[in-house]
């Protein structure tokens, strides 16, 4: 296939194929090309690990790849093993800088969408940079609806350190969601101050949901909570999958320091409500959602420390929700 840049008549001959052991060179020169060093997950750059996930079904991964040199020349993969089973996380989404505006990119995720209709997911998700809406309009394009943020939970030098940043600067990710396999989100806890977002995400997305004040059920215990610190970014995210009697004392202790919070609460749980509250309480504010998971529903509720404002750029179509969170 020839792509063309319209402004400067350069072609370039482009096939688009999965990726194969051997291309672990070329396929972390085409990340690094763009990120720098700043990519956050150094293990898909590990020997045989891509390849692996791709054998055992765990991720599908495409290459474009130059038939005159040989280059990759941009990537584009979905995750199915992450920390939502059931969904496809669409990541690596990078086209080398030398080919951009090409077109490239918009093809292969044309491609790769096509290649998806065969995982058994209920929806498919990315978590997109807003350093620049290039990636949120493409997305919007193949379906893709923005349904959350995750504020500030980057440090801007460290993940694309080739750019000039203010000192301190932090960037943002948004989080766009596209229906799958899933048309009845079913009943779930939203604050009533919240429904309107939901009944605009869920809309948007052409699935059900019923709305309730509060999810039957005892609390367990024990919290069934995931939490993950990222030292180099300063950024923690914790996925709360049920919450039990230990959730507020969990919530008030965690550390006062510099991190950016992204918190997901899953409001088809007992005790959804309750968690609510005291993630408020400990200072987090509503960021949206993350749905779509098969026997889950997320809200995203974000606490963030520092600005990280001016580097948020959504498209027109995904302004609501800055305009709904007062930023």
């Amino acid at each position: 296939m020839i792509f063309t840049n319209r402004k400067t008549g350069v072609s370039v001959p482009v096939e688009f194929r999965p990726f194969a052991p051997g291309d672990e060179e070329g396929f972390r020169s085409c990340i690094e090309d763009y990120y720098g060093g700043g990519y956050p997950y150094p293990e898909y750059f590990e020997p045989g690990y891509l390849a692996g996930k791709c054998a055992a079904g765990d991720m599908l991964v495409l290459c474009g790849v130059r038939t005159d040199t040989g280059e990759i020349v941009n990537t584009c993969a979905i995750r199915l093993d992450g920390e939502f089973p059931g969904t496809g996380l669409m990541l690596l989404r990078v086209v080398k800088p030398a080919y951009q505006g090409l077109g490239i990119g918009r093809e292969q995720e044309r491609i790769q969408l096509e290649y998806a209709k065969s995982l058994a997911a209920a929806s498919l998700y990315a978590d997109v940079m807003t350093q620049d809406c290039i990636s949120q309009h493409g997305l919007e394009k193949s379906g893709f609806a923005l349904t959350g943020l995750r504020p500030g939970l980057y440090d801007a030098a460290a993940m694309l350190p080739g750019f000039e940043w203010r000192p301190g600067a932090r960037l943002s990710q948004a989080v766009m969601c596209r229906r799958w396999g899933l048309s009845d989100a079913g009943e779930l806890f939203c604050p009533a101050c919240h429904r309107e977002a939901a009944e605009r995400v869920y809309g948007a997305l052409g699935v059900a949901a019923r709305f309730t004040d509060a999810v039957p059920g005892g609390l367990r215990p024990e919290s069934e909570l995931m939490e993950e610190y990222d030292a180099r970014h300063r950024g923690r995210v914790l996925i709360v999958r049920a919450a039990g009697e230990d959730f507020p004392a969990r919530i008030a202790a965690l550390p006062a320091d510099d991190a950016a919070d992204v918190c997901y609460l899953n409001l088809k749980s007992p005790g959804a409500e309750r968690a609510y509250s005291a993630l408020g309480e400990a200072g987090f504010t509503f960021a949206g959602f993350k749905p779509l998971g098969p026997g889950e529903e997320y809200m995203l509720l974000a606490r963030v420390v520092g600005e990280w404002r001016d580097t948020l750029h959504l498209t027109p179509g995904g302004q609501w929700l800055a305009d709904y969170m007062k930023l």
